[in-house]
């Protein structure tokens, strides 16, 4: 109990089921050092049979207002997180024993199920079963109504459960059984009777294979919708939103590292990397504390604990000493769609480019979320394909450039009818627009702040990767971006973030903080090349790392599992 205990620290996380209730308060203490606990809602510890549940009435560590009242003894907030699907960490991946019938399968007919830390097989049971959903309907009208009668006022998310594999989420609750093709069936011939009734046309022109790979993942998305406008409407002011955890060490390639004890650190971190690229919260709740300890611990300690999840939480960032506060820093979001990988930005390069040139400085989104949001955006480049935008998008791609934003456009697979109207719209407001001729037309128009790319990708697919990444490192310089160079060694991960300067700082626009790992077992080195406009502030040196510092570079020579911070200002 001691070991999944600690293995719970560094995530800030509470398991009350695995602790007496009269030891809470000491037990929250110990693991829980930040300003808030995340205690997942456990449905199977609440009830044996779906019909009644015990909210202290049996057991006492059930009684989720007394946990709340521990937690507000010690001045910490308490954010219940509640499962959406499966949740990896759990036995029977949350599902009560009494529903656990339905085993989910992969794309290839095998069923799921994940390692947890303690080295158990947390078997993963189909979300799709009509059964499970009435119950999990019960249980979260039930909790919902104690969370009114006690008045508990505390935040409630609801959760999803994931991991990445090759820089794409995949989500538990995903599903290939027979649960699912039967309920899959069922939901096709329900929209075919609707189109028939209200007499639609279809005018698809995707691939046999592709519109069944479209149904079926829009089939998936409303299941997960049920789910969460079932919970959403049961907690009520509790209700705060959705939060997505990708779990290192949860994918199926992990398995066999796991069962034979050959876990390596590095691709750990790898994938906590990879799954920020996508905004999901890393979670290393099913690794065991050997492997967890010392480089892997330190990272998700300065990238999760302090940054990326008190960001998701919107409550509060991380203070550096000065009080100022230190943000997660990107410069790129590349929009893309699944159910169309051909001539994809991967095919394209862009990954290859941006992970040689801008390391951990981009997101992946979904094409169907392009759109302006504020004004942080302007310092963002937006990359989308043409053959995904409809004139919902296209007006939206006119709006981020009108705004001052920036966009890369890919002009392959362009409705006809929305090429003409870009050009009228350039044409129309005098917009100044370079062209040239480089592998493939390129054209640049400027706007204010705004600046639009546009070329025709399918003409560099089949360009050799050097000249590839010099094609878009001449594309992206005409966006003039500042940022510095950095040449490591294959296994060295780092992470920006970056502030506003303080009164103390004012010779520059902002500070930001790069810290450099070095996860793998030899050493490493890194040299960061600094530009023009920045200068070096400090060096927050570990122990077991050299640096030498120059005019214009930074030499870093890591040991293993060693680590360091780095602040540079840019000047105005």
């Amino acid at each position: 109990m001691n070991s999944l205990n600690n293995n719970q620290k560094e995530d800030h996380w509470f398991f009350y089921w695995k602790t007496s209730a009269s030891l809470w308060k000491s037990k929250i203490e110990e693991l829980c050092t930040g300003p808030r606990v995340l205690v997942p809602i456990h449905w199977a510890f609440h009830t044996e049979n779906g019909e009644q549940f015990d909210f202290s009435e049996k057991k006492p560590e059930t009684d989720l207002h007394l946990l709340a009242q521990r937690v507000a003894e010690i001045g910490k907030e308490l954010v219940f997180l509640l499962p959406l699907g499966p949740a990896p960490f759990l036995t029977n991946c949350g599902v009560p024993h009494f529903l656990a019938r339905n085993v989910s399968k992969d794309l290839n007919s095998l069923n799921k199920f994940v390692i947890d830390a303690e080295g158990n097989v947390n078997k993963i049971f189909s979300f799709f079963d009509p059964r499970i959903f009435k119950a999990y309907s019960r249980f979260v009208h039930y909790l919902g109504e104690y969370f009114k009668e006690k008045k508990l006022n505390n935040r409630v998310f609801g959760i999803q459960s994931s991991y990445i594999k090759n820089k794409k989420l995949n989500l538990y609750i995903e599903d290939h059984s027979s649960i699912f093709i039967n309920a899959f069936s069922r939901y096709l011939e329900n929209e075919k009777v609707n189109q028939e009734r209200e007499n639609i046309e279809q005018h698809d022109f995707l691939s046999p294979l592709l519109k069944e790979k479209k149904l079926r993942n829009e089939f998936t998305h409303t299941i997960e919708d049920f789910y969460r406008d079932e919970a959403s409407r049961c907690m009520g002011r509790n209700w705060e939103g959705e939060l997505n955890f990708c779990f290192l060490g949860g994918a199926p390639q992990d398995f066999f590292y796991k069962f034979s004890s050959q876990e390596e650190v590095s691709s750990y971190s790898k994938t906590l990397f990879d799954s920020l690229l996508v905004d999901a919260i890393p979670s290393t709740l099913l690794l065991s504390e050997s492997v967890k300890k010392d480089v892997l611990q330190r990272q998700y300690m300065d990238i999760v604990g302090e940054t990326y999840l008190p960001m998701h939480l919107a409550k509060d960032l991380y203070h550096d000493e000065e009080g100022s506060l230190f943000k997660d820093m990107y410069f790129f979001e590349v929009y893309r769609n699944l159910l169309r990988e051909d001539h994809s930005w991967g095919d394209l390069g862009i990954y290859e480019f941006l992970d040689e040139y801008y390391p951990r400085i981009y997101k992946i989104k979904d094409f169907q979320n392009f759109k302006f949001l504020d004004e942080d955006d302007h310092q963002i480049i937006k990359f989308i394909q043409g053959k995904d935008l409809d004139l919902k998008r296209f007006n939206q791609l006119l709006k981020i450039f009108l705004m001052g934003g920036k966009i890369v456009l890919d002009k392959d697979g362009l409705d006809p009818e929305l090429d003409k109207k870009l050009e009228s719209f350039l044409l129309e407001n005098s917009i100044q627009t370079q062209r040239a001729k480089s592998h493939t037309e390129i054209s640049f128009s400027k706007l204010g702040m705004g600046g639009l790319l546009c070329f025709y990708g399918e003409k560099i697919e089949d360009l050799a990767s050097a000249q590839r990444n010099e094609l878009w490192l001449r594309m992206i310089s005409m966006f003039e971006k500042d940022h510095v160079k950095i040449n490591r060694d294959p296994k060295v991960e780092f992470y920006w973030r970056s502030r506003g300067a303080t009164t103390n700082e004012l010779s520059y626009e902002e500070i930001r903080r790069l810290n450099v790992y070095n996860p793998s077992s030899y050493k490493q080195k890194c040299q960061v090349k600094l530009e023009s406009k920045f200068a070096l502030i400090r060096v927050s040196k570990e122990d077991h790392s050299q640096v030498q510092t120059g005019p214009s570079e930074i030499n870093i020579e890591l040991l293993p599992g060693s680590c360091l911070a780095i602040d540079l200002g840019l000047f105005e």
